[in-house]
């Protein structure tokens, strides 16, 4: 034998995040069943702390912006 076995093959067995389907980001645990994220599976409501408030505000006025923006659809205005 080589000596201590490569511990890269023990978790390689596919992935235990997968992408969320009410946040979209990759962070949905398949054997928990639980998102990380927005904690989808645990409530109805979106997972949200206040020490988490800059980033849940900035998705908030992203997601306004994209909105706007989609309404008019001749401006020049890149997000």
């Amino acid at each position: 034998m080589k000596g201590t076995a490569a511990k890269g093959l023990k978790r390689n067995k596919g992935r235990l995040h997968i992408r969320c389907r009410r946040c979209g980001s990759a962070s949905y645990h398949k054997i928990k069943s639980v998102c990380s994220t927005c904690g989808y599976g645990n409530s109805s409501k979106l997972r949200r702390y206040n020490w988490h408030k800059k980033t849940v505000t900035k998705k908030r006025i992203v997601s306004k912006i994209k909105r706007h923006v989609s309404r008019r659809k001749g401006n020049t205005f890149k997000l």
